[in-house]
């Protein structure tokens, strides 16, 4: 299982990657901009994406100021057409570089999603397979979780961590479904 229980599911970091990641002045631009209710939409993209913990989201801002800055210069080219045009191109493309991480985003948890409808089945049929050859759940969740790849096996993978963590199993399969919005695993819980 070391290749499933890693930090990205629990959410914790080093001291020493925390201070590294949030010395980068795009990062503090970025957290500046971040207001709360935004910063919980970008968690749950992030987590739809199948990304966690707070580099994951360090990264994302990141990106953000960087294309908002990449637009701001293109859109400084304009200038040389006037004013009033050069400050619409900096103001639409500035805006635009700082949204396109977040379609990036969006585009990513669609195709997980996509690639856990396709995974699903199959991660049910050998997990069906291990129980009825006489394997307790976990552990038939733990074989899957090894045997299979993709975002289905790491979703089992993190159902089975928190069990490990004591949740109790239907905590541990709400908290699944929450994660995933997936209709195939809600019907499936």
């Amino acid at each position: 299982m070391p290749k499933y229980s890693t930090r990205s599911h629990s959410g914790e970091l080093d001291a020493a990657e925390a201070t590294a990641d949030e010395g980068s002045l795009f990062l503090k631009l970025g957290r500046r901009l971040l207001t709360p209710k935004y910063e919980n939409w970008l968690q749950q993209k992030l987590q739809g994406a199948g990304q966690f913990g707070s580099l994951a989201l360090g990264a994302v801002l990141t990106k953000k100021v960087t294309f908002a800055i990449v637009g701001i210069i293109f859109g400084l080219l304009f200038t040389s057409k006037g004013l009033v045009d050069g400050l619409a191109a900096v103001v639409i493309l500035g805006t635009a570089g700082f949204l396109v991480p977040d379609l990036l985003l969006i585009s990513e948890g669609q195709k997980r999603d996509q690639a856990m409808e396709r995974g699903l089945p199959d991660t049910i049929d050998l997990l069906n397979l291990c129980v009825e050859s006489g394997l307790s759940f976990e552990n038939a969740i733990s074989r899957v979780s090894v045997s299979l790849n993709g975002p289905v096996a790491e979703e089992f993978a993190a159902l089975l961590y928190e069990i490990q963590l004591g949740k109790s199993r239907i905590e541990a399969m709400a908290a699944l479904a929450e994660r995933t919005k997936s209709p195939g695993f809600v019907r499936f819980l």
